[in-house]
Order: C-alpha cells, then sequence, then structure tokens
C-alpha cells in the first residue's frame, strides 16, 4: 500500500517517521482512506451492514465479518465465531459478561460498540453507528498498514490514540500493544511481565501517571522515549556480530555463498 511505502521511503528511524507523520497526518489519512483496496471494503460495508437482520447472519458473511473484526484489532480472532457472538452478544452491561472477565480490552471494546445486549442488530445500523465503524476499520487499516514498514511506529500511534480512553493503569497492563510500549517508556525488560499484576500496576501509576499520558507534550516526549529506545535496540541487534554472520546467503549463480567481513572474527 502506499502509506508503508511513504513509511518505508522514511529510513529506518522510528522518531523521524513518527515526527514526519504527525506533521501532515490527517493528509496523509486521507490519501489512505481513498486508495482503491480500502475504499472497496468500506462501500461494502456501508452497503451491507443495513441488511443484516441478526449477528449470526453478519458473522456468515465473511467479508463484511473480516472488516468488522478488524475494527476492533481482533481479525486475528475473526475465524472464532462462537467466540465473538458470545462477547457480543453478552455485551457489557452485566458485570460477569464474557467481554467484561477478559484481560484482553479488545473484545470489551467490540461489545460495548454493539450494545447488542440492548439494542440488538438495530445498534449497528445507523448511519451514524456504520460511519463510526467504518472509521475504525480504516483507523486500524492505516495503523496496519504502517506496521508493514515500521512495527514500533504503528505501536505508538496505536498507544497514542488509545491512550485517550483509557481510566486504568490495569487496561494498559491488559492490552498487549500498550504493554509492550509502557514497558519501554518506563526502561523496563520484557521479563517484568512476571512481576504481580498488582505491583506492577503501582509501580506504573507512579512511574507513568495516566494524567501525563494523558497530557499531549508529556506523551510526546514519552512516545519519544519509546522510539528512542525501539530504535537503539534495532541498532544494537542489527550491528551484533552474530546476527551479521546469519545473514542470509547471497545467490551468485553457483551455489550459495555468505558474506562474511573479515573484520568480523576480530570485533568478536
Amino acid at each position: 500500500m502506499i502509506i508503508s511505502s511513504i513509511v518505508g521511503g522514511l529510513g529506518s528511524s522510528s522518531l523521524v517517521a513518527h515526527t514526519v507523520l504527525n506533521r501532515d497526518l490527517d493528509r496523509y489519512k486521507k490519501i489512505f482512506r481513498e486508495d482503491p483496496a480500502i475504499k472497496r471494503e468500506t462501500d461494502y460495508l456501508k452497503e451491507k451492514l443495513p441488511q443484516f437482520e441478526s449477528l449470526d447472519a453478519l458473522a456468515d458473511d465473511y467479508r463484511a465479518w473480516q472488516a468488522v473484526t478488524s475494527a476492533f484489532g481482533l481479525d486475528d480472532q475473526a475465524y472464532a465465531k462462537a467466540l465473538l457472538k458470545k462477547v457480543v452478544k453478552e455485551g457489557v452491561t452485566d458485570k460477569g459478561a464474557m467481554a467484561n472477565r477478559m484481560v484482553d480490552t479488545r473484545y470489551k471494546d467490540m461489545a460495548k460498540f454493539f450494545n447488542y445486549d440492548v439494542l440488538g442488530m438495530v445498534g449497528l445500523q445507523s448511519e451514524k453507528k456504520i460511519a463510526d465503524l467504518v472509521d475504525r476499520y480504516e483507523t486500524q487499516m492505516f495503523e496496519k498498514a504502517i506496521g508493514e514498514s515500521n512495527e514500533n511506529l504503528r505501536l505508538a500511534m496505536y498507544f497514542e490514540r488509545k491512550i485517550k480512553s483509557v481510566t486504568s493503569m490495569y487496561e494498559v497492563l491488559g492490552d498487549k500493544a500498550m504493554y509492550q510500549v509502557a514497558l519501554k517508556m518506563a526502561g523496563l525488560p520484557k521479563e517484568y511481565a512476571q512481576v504481580d499484576i498488582d505491583k506492577q500496576a503501582d509501580y506504573f501509576k507512579q512511574k507513568l501517571p495516566l494524567k501525563d499520558l494523558k497530557n499531549p507534550e508529556k506523551l510526546d516526549k514519552l512516545l519519544q522515549s519509546f522510539l528512542a529506545r525501539a530504535d537503539a535496540e534495532n541498532s544494537t541487534a542489527a550491528s551484533s556480530p552474530v546476527v551479521q554472520l546469519m545473514q542470509p546467503a547471497v545467490n551468485t549463480g553457483f551455489g550459495p555463498i555468505v558474506t562474511i567481513d573479515p573484520t568480523l572474527f576480530l570485533k568478536m
């Protein structure tokens, strides 16, 4: 897609790419929305959603179901129809509903949006609701396209978008993508995930207070810190002698020959 090509052309620095994209984000999103592949799917959603009389009918339409689940970042779970339908049907009103008991906040987000336990399919078929769903789909696919060239940039943009609606640090800890960003913001290793969840929540509340994460200027600095650390890690990994030795062989036409820098052994 054109967006992944643009990001790829910005070089390997996530920090630079983040700055460039944010400088003219609305224009880049507009370019993405008009991409023929994306427009075909959004047009299909607008046409078909008002026609579904039941959740089963929606789930049985592969194309529409794939787009709807993608709108909540659950495209990797689209195959689990029985689970997702149960999540949607139970909604979030009852504290014991499945969505409220799941750690992954994507399920609750989907159930809350549908509001199926209260309104049924009618709640998904108004013009406003369909427009909101299409917007969610375009946003998710935009970030996914960015991730094709720079996964750390995708994580930063996702965190920046999601933190606006977060009300508890447990929501950050329960969101796999947000948690990755928070760890690097705090300068913590991934092994920190083994620590008791309540202790983690207390630590992050002090280290990354929600009021700071919701302050645009402070959040921007924290995201810069995340991207700088991510770039440094990638740079270190790429320059590792072991990684260089394991680079793919070069095809010369006479068989695979591994190219090795002679000074590499001195470094090792």
